[in-house]
């Protein structure tokens, strides 16, 4: 198993951080979904929020 033999060489269960720039989705058409979905559900939660918008949390 990777996770068994990462610990075993750096004592850590913590992920490798992986290289490259992170892809991001923040984009006008994005940001303005998410804003017309919490002024429509404000307490819904974020996990929800998410799954509803097809996004990552």
């Amino acid at each position: 198993m990777r996770w068994v033999k990462n610990f075993r060489e750096t004592a850590s269960s913590a992920d490798k951080k992986r290289p490259g720039k992170r892809r991001s989705n923040r984009t006008p058409e994005t940001v303005q979904r998410v804003r017309q979905a919490l002024t429509k559900s404000p307490r819904r939660s974020a996990r929800r929020h998410a799954a509803a918008l097809r996004l990552s949390r």
